[in-house]
C-alpha cells in the first residue's frame, strides 16, 4: 500500500453506479425474455451475461481509467504473476473444508443424516461447473478486484478495502434478493447472512490476492464459493449462517498466521542486521 497515492474516488463512484445500472438493465431485459418463453439454455445464458455488468463497466470506462494501456495488455497484467500451485491447493482445501464443516454442523444440529442431503447428481456436475465459472467468477472479477479493489488498496488497508468492496459487491445483488423467493422476516435474515458471507469472501479473496497478485485467485475463490453453495439442494439461510461462522474462524486464523510470519520476519532481519554490525566491530 502506498500512502502517497489515493484512489480515484470519482472513477470509483462512476464505476459502482455504472455497474449497477448495467446490471439492472440486463436483468430487466432477461426478465422480459423469460416472460416471452425462451428456452432454458438461453435463459441460463442471459442470466450469466447479467453477471458481467462489472466487467462491462470497466470496458466502457477503460480509456479513461487506463489511457496508457491497451485492453489486451491490461488483461495480461492482471494474470502475469506466476501462479503458486501450492496456494491453489490450499485455497481449494480451505473452501472445501469450510463447506463440509458447515454441512456437518447443519446435519448435526438438525438431526439430519448427512447422506440424506440432496446433492447435485454427478451427471450434472460438469454443467454446474461451466455455469458457475462463466457467470460471476469470470464476469465480475476484472471489475471488483481488477479495478475497484486495486484502486482502494492504494490508500486503505487490506481489511478496509475488502470490506468496502464486500459492501458494494453485496448491495449489487439487491434485485436478486427481491427475486430470491424469501419474504418478510426470512428475507431480512437472508439479506443479513448473505451480506456477512459476501464480506467474508471479499476478505478471504483479499488475503490471497494481496500475496498472489494474479486475478486467477479471486476467480478461483469466487467460483468455489458459488459452486459449493449450489452443490446441495437445501435452505440457503442455514447454509449461509454456518458457512459464515467457519469463514470467520478461517479468516481469523489466516490473519494471525500472517501477523506472526511478518513479526518473525522482522525479528530475523533485525537479528541479521545486529550480527552484521557485531562482525564489523
Amino acid at each position: 500500500m502506498n500512502s502517497n497515492q489515493s484512489p480515484r474516488k470519482k472513477e470509483l463512484i462512476r464505476y459502482f453506479a455504472l455497474t449497477n445500472l448495467i446490471f439492472w438493465i440486463l436483468l430487466g431485459m432477461t426478465g422480459l425474455a423469460i416472460s416471452l418463453g425462451i428456452s432454458p439454455a438461453l435463459e441460463t445464458t442471459l442470466k450469466n451475461i447479467c453477471a458481467w455488468s462489472s466487467t462491462f463497466a470497466v470496458l466502457i470506462m477503460f480509456k479513461k481509467l487506463y489511457p496508457q494501456k491497451t485492453l489486451i495488455q491490461h488483461i495480461k497484467d492482471n494474470f502475469k504473476t506466476k501462479i503458486k500451485w501450492q496456494t491453489v491447493f490450499l485455497v481449494v482445501v480451505i473452501q472445501t473444508a469450510i463447506y463440509t464443516a458447515a454441512l456437518f454442523t447443519y446435519t448435526t444440529l438438525n438431526n439430519v443424516k448427512f447422506y440424506s442431503l440432496e446433492f447435485v447428481p454427478l451427471s450434472s456436475i460438469l454443467s454446474l461447473i461451466i455455469i458457475n465459472i462463466s457467470s460471476g467468477p469470470l464476469g465480475e472479477e476484472l471489475g471488483w478486484r481488477g479495478f475497484a479493489y486495486n484502486e482502494l488498496r492504494t490508500r486503505y488497508s487490506l481489511i478496509t478495502s475488502t470490506v468496502i468492496i464486500g459492501l458494494a459487491w453485496g448491495l449489487w445483488h439487491f434485485p436478486l434478493w427481491l427475486l430470491s423467493g424469501f419474504q418478510g422476516m426470512d428475507l431480512l435474515v437472508y439479506i443479513l447472512v448473505f451480506m456477512v458471507s459476501i464480506i467474508e469472501v471479499s476478505i478471504l479473496i483479499g488475503l490471497f490476492y494481496d500475496d498472489n497478485r494474479n486475478l486467477f485467485f479471486p476467480i478461483l475463490i469466487h467460483f468455489l464459493f458459488n459452486f459449493l453453495l449450489n452443490l446441495v439442494k437445501m435452505d440457503l439461510i442455514p447454509l449461509f449462517v454456518y458457512t459464515a461462522l467457519f469463514n470467520a474462524l478461517v479468516i481469523s486464523m489466516i490473519i494471525l498466521v500472517r501477523k506472526f510470519t511478518v513479526e518473525k520476519s522482522k525479528k530475523s532481519i533485525s537479528a541479521q542486521f545486529s550480527a552484521n554490525i557485531s562482525r564489523k566491530e
